[in-house]
């Protein structure tokens, strides 16, 4: 940006003007010498666009209750704003920070708007709010960024941005839309404890290094279609819903898998099954007959509540005790172990369901034929012996069944 010697102005006379109550008129400007005009109250539009900010600059803890205009300015050396307020529209697009951007504890209540900004030194958002807009679309950030604890209660907006080195959102609230679609992280990027109350959209974005979102709330929709990412240190559990796609979740599962988070794989498959049959199973150049479709989305519906997709044992398990119980009351409504026990005995009431029960067991179990062997039919009058050899039979045969899928999901999830 080049600037004639008639707009090189030295920092003292900007300062000068300002406290005498004249305008923050200072486009296309460059200032000379380290500018200090912290803790001041501008009432009206400070104007810096295309400002060359040879030295330092402070604006600690300054209002701005107008437009400030900081466009395509440049930054050569420390830039200050940190516990600043900007109660209206804060313009830093296009800016260009050499050194290191302080903006701690600031506080944005309009458009803050760092579009396409460039970022050479640490940039330090930490415990900023955003109260409006928080743009950064298609910035670079060369050195750390730093954004923990942070609170955006509005858009926050990184689309396309890229960040070079680490960048820290740990411990951030997004109230409302988080926007990082094809951002770029070439570092650590770190979203750890951070809070996504709206739709968090990471679609496109790409990471180099870990992605940790370790204790990380998602309470909202979050968009993974096409990202990249090598490790990404999230839990399913953590995520409110997870907009479906076949690859996200055929991805996570393989990150689960690489990073030994065996319990989590587990839960993203079983989630994966269950979404995927409210999918259409017909594909364009594949289509499936509307039946047929039904007719396997069924079975799969079986699958999940029989045993959760071999990922659940304790279904087949619930389902087994179920059946025990049910065909326990049905023995003994049938009579077993009447004959056994005197009419006035006082422990025959309980005596007859705990024989039912333990007959009923005994039943399910030889099912199996490696347990128990099966009890002989029993001959129990006044009932038909054909509907009791059905239920003998369809009670072993369920027992074989259930026991078959309980051991499935055991080896698929317990025993590795």
């Amino acid at each position: 940006m080049g600037v004639s010697e008639d707009e090189i102005i030295p920092a003292s006379d900007v300062k000068a003007k300002i406290e005498a109550g004249g305008p923050a008129d200072f486009d296309n400007c460059m200032i000379v010498g380290d500018l200090n005009l912290s803790a001041l109250t501008f009432e009206r539009p400070v104007h810096f666009n295309h400002t060359i900010f040879e030295n330092s600059v402070n604006f600690e803890s300054t209002i701005f209750n107008a437009i400030a205009y900081f466009g395509f300015s440049k930054f050569n050396d420390d830039a200050k704003f940190d516990s600043s307020e900007f109660n209206n529209t804060a313009d830093f697009g296009r800016s260009e920070f050499s050194n290191t951007a302080h903006f701690g504890s600031s506080r944005f209540n309009g458009t803050a708007y760092f579009g396409y900004s460039k970022f050479n030194g640490t940039a330090y958002f930490g415990s900023s709010k955003f109260n409006g807009i928080g743009y950064f679309g298609s910035s670079k950030f060369n050195d750390d960024a730093y954004f923990e604890r942070s609170e955006f209660n509005n858009t926050a907006y990184f689309g396309s941005s890229k960040f070079n080195d680490d960048a820290n959102f740990d411990s951030s609230k997004f109230n409302s839309i988080a926007y990082f679609v094809a951002t770029q992280f070439y570092r650590e990027a770190s979203f750890s404890d951070s809070q996504f109350i709206g739709t968090a959209f990471f679609n496109r974005s790409e990471f180099n290094e870990d992605a940790r979102f370790e204790g990380a709330d998602f309470n909202c929709k979050l968009y993974l279609k096409y990202a990249e990412y090598e490790k990404i240190y999230i839990k399913l559990s953590s995520i409110k819903e997870l907009v479906y796609d076949d690859a996200v979740y055929l991805s996570l599962m393989e990150n689960f898998k690489k990073l030994g988070y065996l319990e989590e794989y587990d839960n993203c498959y079983y989630e994966y099954r269950k979404e995927r049959r409210d999918q259409s199973w017909s594909g364009k150049y594949r289509p499936m007959n509307p039946i047929e479709e039904e007719i396997r989305k069924c079975f799969d519906w079986g699958l999940e509540l029989f045993y959760g997709y071999g990922k659940k044992p304790l279904y087949p398990l619930g389902w087994s005790l179920f059946i025990i119980a049910i065909f326990g009351i049905f023995w003994r409504r049938e009579g077993l172990g009447t004959r056994e026990w005197p009419p006035d005995s006082p422990s025959k009431k309980g005596g007859l369901w705990r024989k039912a029960l333990i007959f009923s067991l005994t039943v399910f179990l030889s099912g199996t034929k490696f347990f128990i062997d099966p009890p002989n039919v029993p001959f129990l009058i006044g009932s038909s012996e054909s509907r009791i050899k059905i239920a003998f039979t369809a009670e072993r045969a369920l027992g074989a069944f259930f026991s078959i899928l309980f051991f499935l999901a055991i080896g698929a999830t317990i025993i590795r």
